[in-house]
């Protein structure tokens, strides 16, 4: 076994740096932060490739000391905490002390800042972490920090990093999440040396989106407000008709800090799911305001999952407030303005016992509360056919490789699932999976030439954000070949007026948002024309019979005779089965015969 040593000070940094810095966006993320935290009310990024080369944050702050400014680079040294009682009640957005020791680690920063009540500002040059100069200089109060060159001195992690585009991409939707919650913030971003987005203090939660996402003016949106034990839910969500697919989806903020933890996210998604097709996310802002010692945010590195007490009891109502608004408001107002959310946090204090308080509102009594989002088990003895032993549907898997000549369809359970029977037992078929690789068959073998399309009668327009705008111009060839065919209709917009002959007019906003974010995350665009499956799935998915789509026994039979013909595959294009076979002994065996 080899021997253990004491790990050297720059590779404990460049450790921890992997941690908590992965691309530019999370650079980004940290600096912003700290000007926050800082109170500024102006603050000024400044990019060169995304990021990748030179990013550049200005704040109009409180600044720092020379002393202070010097302690700020080493690790673990905070002004947010003091205490460990503290942790659970911190307020600020950054405690950790670990944000630019972390980042002056793995590239070349500098530090320059300034408090109103100091002459002369001070200036911190350091090169992997290492201090090369200090030195007095002149600014206006607040702070700067320059980093160049990020991830110059750690090859495999430079390697690692995406294209232009795509690290663009987040790095613009961290900005905005981050605009989104401090809504007296100037704020703006310098590109290349031009400006290109300007964010003015905004009088209201739904000024913000609007000045982000011109199109959400007119976007029906559903208020959330709510309050539960001590909590309270607020934003707005986009009414269930003018949600994406895949798009700018859900903003979520835990005491105004950004969020990406899974398990709320799949709360908030499944309560929607409720009331719209599968698959759909929408589109909005979501606020949660906990007592700080209701929630644990130190379990992530950059704080994106969190712990909540009561897990189970918070996630479901979230499910439950979520669902209930849009449930309660059919005739959802139109625009985000007009949703009268002010963006204004609450004020929440901590319960004394460190429990949720009695509830705050009767938002509980609209639905039956349930403390856990888990399905549970038959109660009834002999019902349950796993307790029995005995076969069910879910343990069948296919043993045939097509369908069997002698098929009979005897009807449509659900409107999705056709069931048919054989010589041999009987077999159920996912109309939309078998329907989704139908097409997806049909647009491989055309992608070779060039996907048949069609004129849209009444085109949509698809504004884009700033972000966006360079994976769409790589895209847009691409697109073409796919059978969807965009004019200009104005700065950043395009309006679609063509799209592959199978797919619905109203599906044209969807498709081309989820397409931009899969090819966001295409690491190179060589070769993309021999790796177009995930497109083409992407765009079968989009143009394939909805499982709530009623369909008739002769359309089932016509679906089932082109499968058939055309020796599809039975599998959708995920690699899921979309048909499950029953002989007529696992039918004997269930019913005991």
């Amino acid at each position: 076994m080899a021997r253990i040593y004491l790990l050297d000070d720059s590779v404990i940094h460049k450790i921890a740096a992997g941690e908590v810095v992965q691309r530019p966006a999370s650079v980004l993320k940290e600096l912003v932060e700290n000007a926050l935290d800082a109170g500024a009310s102006r603050i000024v990024v400044r990019i060169e490739r995304m990021g990748k080369r030179f990013l550049e944050v200005e704040d109009d702050g409180e600044g720092m000391s020379r002393t202070d400014a010097l302690l700020s680079i080493e690790s673990h040294a905070t002004s947010k905490i003091r205490v460990e009682e503290d942790i659970m009640r911190v307020s600020t957005l950054g405690f950790r002390g670990e944000a630019l020791p972390s980042i002056a680690a793995v590239s070349r920063m500098v530090i320059r800042t300034r408090r109103p009540e100091d002459s002369v500002g001070t200036e911190i040059i350091l090169d992997e972490g290492r201090i090369r100069q200090v030195r007095e200089c002149g600014m206006a109060a607040g702070t700067l920090v320059r980093v160049r060159d990020l991830f110059f001195n750690t090859p495999a992690r430079r390697h690692f990093m995406k294209t232009d585009r795509t690290e663009g991409f987040h790095l613009f939707r961290t900005f905005y999440a981050l605009s989104l919650i401090n809504l007296s913030v100037h704020m703006e971003v310098i590109q290349d040396g031009r400006r290109a987005i300007t964010l003015a203090p905004a009088n209201g939660f739904g000024e913000r989106l609007s000045q982000i996402w011109r199109d959400m003016l007119d976007q029906p949106m559903t208020p959330v407000d709510a309050r539960y034990r001590g909590a309270r839910l607020w934003g707005v969500i986009a009414a269930p008709p003018f949600s994406r697919a895949r798009g700018r989806g859900i903003f979520f903020f835990l005491n105004r800090r950004w969020i990406t933890d899974k398990k709320i996210l799949r709360a908030v998604f499944s309560a929607y799911h409720a009331v719209a097709p599968k698959g759909f996310v929408p589109d909005g802002v979501l606020c949660l305001d906990l007592p700080p010692n209701l929630v644990d945010i130190n379990v992530h590195p950059s704080k994106f999952e969190v712990r909540l007490a009561d897990e189970y009891a918070m996630l479901g109502w979230i499910q439950k407030t979520v669902a209930s608004c849009l449930l309660v408001q059919p005739n959802p107002v139109r625009g985000v303005i007009e949703a009268g959310v002010t963006g204004e946090p609450a004020t929440v204090k901590a319960p004394a016992a460190g429990h949720l308080d009695a509830p705050a509102c009767d938002m509980e009594s609209k639905f039956q509360f349930q403390s856990s989002l888990k399905v549970s088990e038959p109660e009834t003895p002999g019902y349950g056919l796993e307790r029995a032993g005995k076969p069910t549907v879910r343990q069948i898997r296919p043993e045939l490789k097509e369908i069997p000549w002698d098929y009979k369809v005897l009807g449509v359970v659900a409107k999705t699932y056709i069931v048919c029977s054989y010589a041999g037992g009987i077999f159920i078929i996912d109309k939309h999976a078998a329907h989704e690789r139908l097409i997806f068959e049909r647009l491989k073998r055309a992608y070779r030439d060039s996907i048949p399309s069609q004129r849209c009668l009444f085109p949509q327009v698809l504004s884009l954000d700033k972000g966006e705008v360079p994976i769409f111009e790589l895209a847009n060839p691409y697109l073409k070949r796919m059978g969807i065919v965009l004019e200009p209709f104005g700065e950043r917009s395009h309006r679609v007026v063509s799209l592959p002959k199978w797919v619905k007019q109203e599906e044209a906003e969807y498709l081309v948002r989820e397409l931009l974010q899969e090819f966001a995350e295409v690491p190179s665009m060589d070769g993309l024309s021999e790796k177009a499956d995930k497109f083409l799935a992407t765009i079968a998915c989009h143009a394939a019979s909805r499982g709530q789509d009623p369909v008739s026994v002769p359309e089932a039979y016509e679906l089932l005779e082109q499968i058939v013909r055309e020796s599809v595959p039975l599998s959708c294009p995920h690699g899921r089965s979309y048909i499950y076979f029953m002989a007529i002994k696992d039918l004997e065996r269930i019913f005991e015969r």
